[in-house]
């Protein structure tokens, strides 16, 4: 790993070298220069101001300068800026082969949901969801194959989910769902649609993958604000169920309702059960 220092160094360097090309081709100027000249601004990610000043910073180093005119219309000038902003606050968000929010993001945003349970009582659902034999399926088809099975099943998230849910890419094969005001009944409702959705995946591949059935396995945890939890733990009670569904055959899904030890005991439902039965 990169240290501190280094880093620094080479943000100063990278700095100069850009000062030389500019100074050597367009001359140092004047003030009377600067209402005709370029505003150059670039995104250093992980970084403070305080850290900045101090230069003790982490830098991530790519070529990510933005160029902003100083005369024309300072309002379309600003618009750009903002769009561009947008665009880097959306890409950091992302995750770039599935296209659904990365992890980081997932953890901040559960984070933030947890604590809006805790402050007005409403249930938060966090499920967490796992591609049966992927392994498999790359092994059998490809890892080409395998990607557009992550990107399928990104795409069964995205269009699916309630307005205000969250999905998340947040390994491999795993994928989250943070499900806002949703208690035991109607997170289920929202994952068997999942299950039923993503078995159909295996159709729409090439002809060697249509001898795979695509399925998941889904732990749904539900936080009421009682007994207080980090993150960490209602993860932790997610994937509890999760594995408790691999035990028993993959291709469904539990639900439990956190209680005063960490986990209840899991709440299955009769059509639960069935989707546990067919493996």
């Amino acid at each position: 790993m990169i240290s501190d220092e280094i880093d620094q160094a080479r943000l100063l360097e990278e700095l100069e070298r850009l000062e030389r090309e500019i100074l050597g081709r367009c001359g140092k100027g004047t003030d009377d220069s600067l209402s005709r000249g370029l505003l150059l601004a670039r995104v250093i990610p992980d970084m403070t101001e305080d850290e900045w000043y101090e230069g003790t910073g982490p830098a991530a180093f790519e070529n990510s300068w933005m160029a902003f005119p100083l005369n024309g219309n300072k309002v379309e000038a600003l618009a750009k800026l903002n769009e561009k902003l947008e665009k880097l606050a959306h890409a950091g968000d992302r995750d770039y082969l599935s296209g659904l929010y990365n992890r980081r993001f997932f953890l901040r945003v559960l984070k933030r949901e947890m604590t809006k349970t805790e402050k007005y009582c409403m249930p938060l659902a966090l499920a967490i969801a796992d591609i049966d034999n992927f392994k498999e399926i790359n092994d059998t088809c490809g890892h080409v194959a395998g990607d557009e099975v992550v990107r399928r099943v990104a795409d069964v998230f995205s269009s699916g989910i309630r307005a205000g849910d969250y999905a998340a890419r947040i390994g491999g094969d795993e994928f989250a769902l943070i499900l806002p005001a949703a208690g035991a009944a109607e997170s289920g409702t929202v994952v068997k649609r999942f299950l039923e959705r993503v078995r159909d995946i295996d159709k729409q591949i090439g002809k060697d993958c249509r001898l795979l059935r695509c399925t998941l396995s889904l732990g749904v945890a539900v936080y009421t604000g009682f007994p207080l939890m980090t993150p960490e733990q209602l993860i932790a009670c997610a994937d509890k169920e999760l594995y408790a569904v691999k035990r028993n055959g993959k291709d469904g899904f539990r639900v439990t309702p956190v209680d005063d030890a960490g986990a209840a005991e899991p709440v299955v439902r009769r059509d639960e059960k069935h989707f546990l039965a067919r493996g």
